[in-house]
């Protein structure tokens, strides 16, 4: 049987109650799992200086309203992952076992020396830390009492995890009234030598929901006939009879307003340089 906790147990006693259900129905060996995160590691135990420093479960700092879970991290439950003993020690430690069962006596150097065994166990392994160790190597292997093989995945290079993900760009808002306008007056034309124009209404020369995704394709992104068809994800028939059209519309408008924007730039430099001399 396995049980699975997921995060850092808000206290050594929450992950002692976890545990524990694992036995309630077997009395087969069982398995207790921990999954933390990897920010637990850039956390050191010398930092936990403030609150109470004899309560094992203080956090990390005083908490704040918006305090992140690094700094509700307890010192318990850090210590749990970090601790390179005995697993069972240390929640003797943190419970002070001081039964029978949890202390055994033996004299070294004529010196009695009180050493913690924690709790009895009767399977094969109490933990999966050094405690079991056979000449230095890790005898326990968590593989064996698995029903599948452990998933694995190869850690992200340097030069991936600085990647960011790129947001999409949108053409610019100051644009989109200027482009919205050339494209009804196209509408309004096509419209105007249409045969058809007594059955077939404007709108239906370029939709409005057609042309809100050309105000707001980047200009970048439409860069020929084609682009236009596949954005609108439209038919062959429809970029035969209108595709050019609409592109030369984008075109004529990317360069009208570039010229209007440069002009209205100058002027704002000539304003300003006046402005200096005056």
């Amino acid at each position: 049987m396995f049980v699975c906790n997921v995060g850092l147990p808000g206290t050594l006693v929450d992950a002692l109650q976890c545990a524990g259900r694992v036995l309630w129905n077997s009395d087969d060996p069982a398995l207790f799992l921990l999954f933390r995160d990897s920010w637990v590691h850039e956390i050191s135990l010398d930092e936990y200086k403030d609150g109470d420093l004899n309560d094992p479960d203080r956090p990390r700092s005083i908490l704040k309203p918006n305090s992140q879970q690094r700094e509700c991290a307890p010192y318990s439950s850090l210590k749990l992952v970090k601790f390179n003993e005995c697993i069972q020690l240390m929640f003797a430690q943190y419970l002070s076992d001081k039964s029978p069962e949890g202390f055994f006596a033996h004299f070294i150097n004529s010196s009695l020396t009180i050493t913690v065994i924690a709790l009895l166990h009767s399977t094969k392994f109490c933990c999966d830390w050094s405690c079991h160790n056979v000449d230095g190597k890790p005898n326990f292997n968590l593989q064996d009492y698995l029903p599948g093989k452990i998933f694995t995945m190869a850690l992200p290079s340097p030069d991936m995890a600085k990647t960011k993900q790129t947001r999409n760009k949108f053409r610019p808002t100051a644009e989109r009234p200027f482009l919205e306008f050339q494209l009804l007056q196209c509408l309004k034309y096509e419209h105007s030598i249409d045969p058809l124009r007594l059955a077939r209404p404007p709108h239906l020369v370029l939709l409005q929901t057609q042309r809100m995704t050309l105000m707001r394709t980047h200009p970048t992104k439409i860069r020929s006939e084609h682009d236009i068809t596949t954005i609108l994800d439209e038919s062959k028939e429809w970029a035969d009879e209108r595709a050019a059209k609409v592109f030369a519309v984008i075109e004529k408008f990317k360069s009208d307003y570039s010229h209007s924007t440069e002009k209205q730039a100058g002027r704002k430099r000539k304003l300003y340089l006046h402005c200096l001399l005056l």
